[in-house]
């Protein structure tokens, strides 16, 4: 046989082998990547799953089921945990401790309709303790079932009633829009627990919301004494200046370099309409955050105050950076409308108007 030839049949039979190779190898790692994205931990986790179900099925065991579940909870409950679990629950039957692990599998998985049937049928026979009517609601809230949400939170709220209750009965209601419920169960949670930290993450931007800044000042005001966070600080501020106290309010801001206090604080000023300090925070903020948004905000500012070359230029800077943002060009459009009407405008100022010579009188002729 040729040397050529015998060259290229070695090259072939090697692209064949490694052909398989990468199907198989890829083949086997299909169901790691379902788990996650394969960390180091990920990876001990898995190689002990595998040993465990190999032994699982040369003689299956309780313990060895068990040891299963435990590392597919440590993996995060991948989508392969369903057969664990149906085999443990043949085995050993269903209790309170496999309910919280199908529940954790469920919405884990966002299977929310196998999750209710489940928690339906396990509470017609036992109690739902908090965390399966907790998982219960959530699973029909993001099924859109609103009536029954509410009954169920009802029922939840009527046997368990500790602050952290409250604050999921408040909070479940504040999603599905429902200010007034939410309210009152944030205000009750208020009286029990005036320190909870749900107070000033989800209360007072309700409060502040619904224009009610003297509440949340007074919530802001004692939660500010313990909680100096910038968060907090930023919500006192914006009560601050809904009740008119706007020097007070600005100046809580004005110790942060941060971008949402520069932006807070450009806001402000340009409501007031105080030119040159707008600019001055707007520049700021731009020198730590130029984004698309900070820039817009600025074009937006020259356009209103009428300095619409600059205004322009910053609009076709925004263009150029991204040529699908629609907002920037249907403004740039207008702007450059309202300059060529006002160059029209010049022109006919500058342009001197002919005199016109009387007609001769009839008279005359």
């Amino acid at each position: 046989m040729p040397l050529s030839s015998i060259l290229t049949l070695t090259c072939s039979v090697r692209l064949f082998t490694l052909f398989l190779i990468l199907i198989f190898g890829c083949n086997s790692k299909i169901e790691k990547q379902e788990i996650s994205s394969l960390d180091s931990a990920s990876n001990i986790y898995w190689d002990a799953y595998e040993e465990v179900e190999k032994a699982y099925e040369r003689e299956p065991s309780d313990q060895l089921i068990n040891q299963k579940l435990y590392y597919l909870e440590k993996m995060g409950w991948p989508p392969i945990s369903i057969d664990a679990l149906n085999q443990a629950r043949q085995r050993l039957g269903l209790d309170q401790d496999l309910v919280k692990k199908y529940t954790l599998y469920y919405e884990k998985n966002q299977l929310y309709a196998p999750l209710m049937e489940l928690l339906d049928s396990w509470g017609k026979l036992n109690k739902l303790d908090a965390e399966m009517m907790e998982a219960n609601i959530r699973a029909h809230m993001l099924l859109a079932q609103k009536e029954k949400t509410i009954e169920l939170l009802n029922d939840y709220i009527y046997d368990y009633h500790e602050p952290e209750n409250e604050a999921f009965v408040a909070s479940k209601f504040l999603k599905m829009g429902d200010t007034l419920m939410s309210v009152y169960h944030y205000s009750k949670l208020h009286k029990m627990d005036p320190s909870h930290k749900d107070l000033v993450s989800l209360y007072v931007p309700l409060l502040l919301k619904i224009n009610q800044p003297g509440r949340a000042r007074s919530i802001l005001s004692s939660s500010a004494r313990s909680d100096t966070t910038f968060q907090t600080r930023l919500m006192l501020s914006k009560s601050l200046y809904q009740l008119g106290e706007k020097r007070e309010a600005k100046g809580i801001l004005l110790a942060y370099n941060r971008e949402e206090a520069l932006d807070q604080l450009t806001r402000w000023y340009w409501q007031e309409e105080k030119w040159d300090s707008t600019m001055f925070y707007v520049n700021k903020l731009i020198q730590i955050d130029s984004s698309r948004a900070a820039l817009f905000m600025k074009a937006s500012i020259y356009e209103e105050r009428g300095a619409l070359n600059s205004s322009l230029q910053l609009l076709n800077l925004l263009i150029e950076l991204d040529s699908t943002d629609n907002l920037a060009r249907e403004m740039a459009q207008d702007v450059s409308r309202k300059i060529a009407y006002l160059r029209e405008l010049e022109e006919r100022r500058k342009t001197p108007i002919p005199e016109l010579s009387p007609k001769t009188s009839l008279d005359n002729e």
